[in-house]
């Protein structure tokens, strides 16, 4: 392996992990999001009925929206750890 290569692939490793760290603290990011939308969802249901099936139903769909955009994230992840392995070999 020459040297420009070499140089080549540091530069690349060097993205990649920066990405991976960014996806990571995003991931982190959506599974505190979702602990606080679960101690939402546990307190609207154990308030009055009546004013909290409206909140229930956004709550719902907002937690649908953090599950797909974590499943996204794993996703990405992946497909990063498996492009930094490639690079490594």
């Amino acid at each position: 392996m020459n040297l420009e290569n070499f140089d080549h692939l540091r530069e690349t490793v060097q993205r990649v992990v920066e990405r991976y760290r960014e996806l990571r603290f995003r991931n982190y990011q959506l599974i505190q999001e979702n602990k606080a939308l679960k101690n939402r969802l546990q307190q609207t249901e154990n308030s009055d009925k009546e004013t909290s099936d409206g909140r229930l139903q956004k709550l719902m769909a907002e937690n649908e929206k953090l599950k797909s955009e974590k499943e996204k994230i794993k996703q990405r992840l992946t497909k990063l750890i498996a492009e930094l392995e490639k690079l490594t070999n």
